[in-house]
This record gives structure tokens, C-alpha cells and sequence, in this order.
């Protein structure tokens, strides 16, 4: 018997359905058989077992990848679809049966199940059992180069990167790589369409083809797609109009147009702002250059309207012409719910320079601000339960992921957190480098780090 290679025990589903009944067909009575099925999981191979209790019982049985079990209507359907099964393709079973399924999808649920089948109809109730086809983490390096992992899709299926000169998509259950020359990848959706940059248009790339979005505004000498939604209606980025003044710009069902900033903390004119994410929910968050050329934290709502969250908690010293608190700056991120933005906080001192700088994650639901206390570590993402995480580098990949709880006000490194909420530890990983995201349940957290003169992928599949 196989073992089931990253749980710790094998998989025996035993199942039996309702006492033993009988049905008429003609003068004959058929006995309602019961089945024990046995599932057994190794990488991702599948070994199936099937016992009647009657080796006269007539009988299907098989697997349903999840995305067909819900485009079916799941259990409602199920008696149908056997039906439909048996009655166009036949196959039908006795005695005890067993099959092996390979090369399943990573990181998917599999429905098997069972049926006693009579004149073509379904006898009782199918039964069914699923299963996981899980692996813990995945790590790699395209082609050995220097390609950097940009963002992982709303449901953990997707992950892209990028470098100056390709890019990559990966697909998480068919663990394969595509790299494409001179493109820039930036996100993708749950289908795995990816939004990024061309040049000089943003650019969709789908089923191997690129499409530029060529409606940027009047004297863009460049564009580009930073965010989109999982759906893929809504994507965000910027045009760069006349080469130094960026506009920020939102594509929303087939149109593209320039989102409003008309003001910085001050109340004057900005200067220039760019839209870098949004979530699920339509919330954006992006920056602005004020009128003193500082980089300023802001965000549009879902019905586009522009929100300066940071003007209210911004400090003006009108005696040394500068802002004694900034909140935000080039590095602004979003969960994928949209609920939490993630920034710097940059206290400045006596004489105007940045001193002291802090991550900070704000509620864009309840507008609260919630402080992290290791001033000295940068925000790289948030997730959509409010877990803030953070790097020991300034600039470049951190030594190791670190995660800061904003509802329990409790920060360690990544890899202590995951042990003790999750009680994951896998034998033979090591957690290192910055998270740049996560899925929308925060089970699937994407990582890049530093390694031999290359950047290394990391995908951290938690227990669900």
C-alpha cells in the first residue's frame, strides 16, 4: 500500500451507505450494494480502490477535478452527470476495481466517487469522498537569471516575474514556466491573463499573445499596468506624459482613463501621482508628488473617487517649510481584499531630513492606523487577515521574511509564525528573503530572495 507522502498518515476513506435495500426491476430484486474506497496520494499520482459489497453490484466510479465539480453544481448534479457518464461512454464496473491517476494538478482538490448503476440510472446515493493534491513549497530560478517575482493571483494558481529584458508566468498546478522576451510582467488574474508593460503601451498577455492598450493619453512616452483585479476587469499603473509627469491610470472594462489627484496634504496641486495596486473590492492605492517634491501615500476609492487618507495625519511645519510626518511614498501596497494598505512612515527631524521611519497598515474600511514597532523594517506586503510583513533590508531581498500581527501586536520572523499558528515546518525548507504577496485566504505566500548571483522564486503552500 502507498503512503501519502506529506500527511501524516495514509488516506482510508471507508464509507457505507444506507442499509442494505432493495429495488424492483421487472420480477427481479437488485440488492443495494454498499463501497469501501481507498485513496491514496503520492506526489501527485492518485491510487483509487473500489470494493463492492456485492460482486453482482453494477457500479462507476472515477474522479472530478474541483473546477468541473463546481461548474457541474457539485453534489446537486452529481447523480446526473454519472448518469450522462454511463450512458455515453459506458464503462461500467464490478467486483473490486482499482486505478491509478497521474499527473494531477498541484494544489487541487479531486471529488472520487461511486455509484451503483441501474439500466443506465444511478441506485441509491453516489458516494463521495475528496482529496488534496498538495505539496508544501516550490522553488525556482528561471533559466538560473536574474528574474524577480512580482505577484501571485487572488486563488494561488498564478505567480509572475520580471527582469529588464523577460519575464516569466508560472503555473502552480501544472508546475510549469513560461518566459517571455521583452515584456514586463507585473500581476495576473485568477485565469491566469497577466498585465504588465510593453513599450511604450501597457500591455495584456494571454494564451501566448500580447495585446497593447494603445488609448494612453496624448503625449505618453510611456505606459504601463501595475495591479488588476482577479476577475480582470479593472487594471491600474501609469502613463508618463512628456517624460517626467506621470498621471495615474485606471483600464476598466475595455476603457482606459486617468484617475483625479487634485490636491496634496497641503491642499495645494500635486504635482504627479501613479496608481501602483488594487484589491478585489476596487480600492486603489497609489502616491502623489506634492508641491514640495515629496512623495506622499494616497488612494481612490471603488467608485474612483481620490482619497488623501494621509492628509489628516500629516504635520506642516510652516516655520522650516516641510512636513514634520510623512505617510507613504513609492512603496504602497494593498491586500488583495483591498481592506489594508501597507506604507512607510517617515518622521522627519529639527533640520528636515527623514529620521526615524515606520511601517504602518492602514484600514481603509474603518480608516485606523495601525503602527508596526520595528521602525527599523521595510513593509513588503499585507495580507487580507491583517498580517503586515516586512524586510530587514532598506532596499533589495531581506535575509528572512518577518510578519507583524496588527490584531494581536506581535511581530516574528516568518518562519516562528508559521510553526506555531500553522504548525508548518517542512523538512528541507528554509523561509528566507521578502514576501511580495499573498492569495486571497493568505494560505499561498509568495516570496523572492537573492542566491547565487540569481533571484530565486519561493511559493509557501500553508496547511488549508
Amino acid at each position: 500500500m502507498k503512503t501519502l507522502k506529506f500527511f501524516s498518515c495514509a488516506l482510508a476513506i471507508v464509507a457505507l451507505l444506507a442499509s442494505c435495500k432493495e429495488k424492483e426491476n421487472g420480477t427481479d430484486t437488485i440488492p443495494e450494494a454498499t463501497f469501501e474506497i481507498e485513496l491514496d496520494l503520492v506526489d501527485n499520482q492518485l491510487f483509487m480502490y473500489v470494493s463492492p459489497s456485492s460482486s453482482d453490484a453494477v457500479y462507476t466510479a472515477g474522479i472530478i477535478m474541483e473546477d468541473d465539480y463546481a461548474a457541474m453544481g457539485g453534489s446537486d448534479n452529481l447523480v446526473s452527470y454519472i448518469e450522462d457518464l454511463v450512458n455515453s461512454e459506458g464503462g461500467l464496473l464490478s467486483g473490486n476495481w482499482s486505478e491509478e491517476f497521474s499527473d494531477l494538478f498541484w494544489q487541487t482538490k479531486y471529488y472520487a466517487y461511486a455509484a451503483q448503476i441501474n439500466e443506465g440510472a444511478v441506485m441509491g446515493t453516489p458516494m463521495v469522498r475528496d482529496i488534496m493534491v498538495y505539496r508544501p513549497f516550490v522553488e525556482f530560478s528561471p533559466r538560473g537569471a536574474i528574474i524577480a517575482p512580482q505577484a501571485i493571483s487572488d486563488n494561488g494558481l498564478w505567480v509572475v516575474g520580471c527582469s529588464v529584458e523577460e519575464s516569466f508566468i508560472y503555473d502552480v498546478r501544472r508546475d510549469s514556466i513560461t518566459l517571455v522576451p521583452n515584456l514586463q510582467f507585473y500581476d495576473v488574474t485568477d485565469d491566469g491573463v497577466v498585465f504588465g508593460c510593453g513599450n511604450p503601451y501597457p500591455v495584456i498577455y494571454e494564451n501566448g499573445s500580447a495585446k497593447d492598450i494603445t488609448s494612453v493619453p496624448e503625449g505618453a512616452t510611456e505606459s504601463c499596468f501595475f495591479s488588476v483585479t482577479p476577475d480582470g476587469m479593472t487594471a491600474v499603473g501609469y502613463s508618463m506624459i512628456d517624460g517626467n509627469n506621470m498621471r495615474p491610470i485606471i483600464y476598466e472594462n475595455g476603457t482606459l482613463s486617468v484617475l483625479p489627484y487634485d490636491r496634496d496634504p497641503s491642499g495645494a496641486e500635486a504635482t504627479m501621482a501613479t496608481a501602483s495596486r488594487i484589491g478585489s473590492n476596487g480600492y486603489i492605492t497609489g502616491y502623489i508628488l506634492d508641491n514640495t517634491y515629496m512623495e506622499v501615500g494616497c488612494a481612490w476609492t471603488p467608485e474612483h473617487e481620490y482619497d488623501l487618507y494621509t492628509a489628516d495625519l500629516m504635520e506642516w511645519n510652516d516655520g522650516f517649510f516641510f512636513w514634520e510626518n510623512i505617510y507613504g511614498g513609492l512603496e504602497n501596497y494593498i491586500s488583495p481584499n483591498g481592506k489594508y494598505i501597507t506604507s512607510w512612515r517617515t518622521n522627519t527631524g529639527e533640520d528636515g531630513w527623514a529620521s526615524d521611519m515606520y511601517a504602518y497598515v492602514f484600514d481603509t474600511d474603518t480608516r485606523e492606523i495601525y503602527n508596526s514597532p520595528e521602525i527599523s523594517y521595510r513593509p513588503d506586503a499585507v495580507s487580507s487577515q491583517g498580517l503586515l510583513f516586512l524586510a530587514d533590508q532598506t532596499m533589495g531581498f531581506s535575509t528572512q521574511p518577518y510578519v507583524y500581527d496588527i490584531h494581536t501586536d506581535t511581530f516574528s520572523t516568518l518562519a516562528d509564525y508559521a510553526k506555531s499558528t500553522w504548525n508548518y515546518s517542512p523538512e528541507g525548507l528554509t523561509m528566507q528573503g521578502s514576501v511580495m504577496g499573498t492569495s486571497e485566504d493568505g494560505k499561498s505566500i509568495l516570496v523572492g530572495f537573492a542566491a547565487d548571483e540569481t533571484y530565486k522564486t519561493a511559493i509557501y503552500f500553508l496547511p488549508r
